[in-house]
């Protein structure tokens, strides 16, 4: 949640050009569709620690709790200083980003689900889903509900019954993560 003063240019920025660590963004693409208060994109990320592995892809999908009153995306080109293209709904490149603008009432707070995935953008939508919350709170949108805690178990398939998962930030005894969500193995392990 982001909480804003009294402003007709209340913006949240998705950086598409920098990295946590050092590396290069080789490549990236942003989609904005306002309408449904949602931004999706990509990158590919060549940094020092994912270098190692020759890089990785990262998906992510941001869904807003209301539309945003301005909308657009910006591009170094080349040049030192970012060239702004309000009302861009896309872009592709290294160095590049994008924004919601909202006007807001002093102490407004805009609410931003993500998800994310290295595997595809609709990974990254599952994930949101899965792991997020069902719905955005806001006027029409409900109460974030947090998934984990008493939880049903999610079946995941290619495996035996009974198989010990290995999770990608560690075993962890069929827990997914430390989000208290289990991860079984079902009978067959056959996937649909």
């Amino acid at each position: 949640r982001y909480t804003f003063p009294a402003a007709d240019d209340a913006v949240v920025l998705i950086d598409l050009s920098h990295t946590a660590g050092e590396g290069l963004i080789e490549i990236s693409d942003v989609h904005l569709d306002p309408d449904h208060a949602e931004i999706t994109g990509h990158i590919f990320d060549n940094d020092g620690f994912v270098g190692r592995v020759g890089g990785a892809h990262h998906y992510f999908v941001a869904q807003f709790d209301r539309s945003p009153s301005t909308w657009g995306t910006w591009s170094y080109e080349g040049g030192d200083e970012a060239v702004l293209i309000e009302g861009d709904a896309a872009r592709e490149g290294d160095e590049i980003g994008a924004w919601f603008g909202f006007e807001t009432t002093e102490g407004e707070q805009i609410t931003v689900r993500t998800g994310v995935s290295v595997i595809d953008l609709e990974h990254a939508r599952a994930n949101l889903e899965a792991e997020v919350g069902e719905t955005l709170g806001g006027p029409g949108r409900g109460e974030v509900v947090p998934r984990g805690a008493g939880q049903a178990p999610r079946e995941v398939g290619g495996g035996e019954a009974g198989d010990v998962v290995e999770h990608p930030f560690g075993r962890d005894g069929g827990q997914a993560a430390g989000h208290g969500i289990p991860v079984v193995i079902r009978a067959g392990g056959q996937d649909e």
